[in-house]
């Protein structure tokens, strides 16, 4: 039950950041006058050198990081072996 609630929780919470960046996306095209401003800005926004970006994606992912790692200490102490 353990492994099944955390790889739930695991992937809900990937799917809820991937459902997020892509809000974002659509959010952006939705306000820009002009399809190019808008690519510019999320250009910017993901851009490998935006760096508070990365922190912030990294943030939003480490929960999903943490159930990870906490499902597989849990199947490796729980195993029938």
């Amino acid at each position: 039950m353990m492994d099944k609630t955390l790889t739930y929780f695991m992937w809900g919470w990937i799917g809820l950041v991937a459902l997020v960046n892509v809000g974002h996306i659509v959010g952006v095209m939705a306000t820009v006058n002009d399809v190019w401003t808008g690519i510019k800005v999320i250009q910017g926004t993901y851009s490998p050198f935006n760096v508070l970006n990365l922190i912030v994606e990294v943030m939003l992912i480490s929960p999903a990081a943490g159930a990870y790692l906490w499902r597989e200490r849990w199947r490796k102490n729980h195993s029938p072996n």
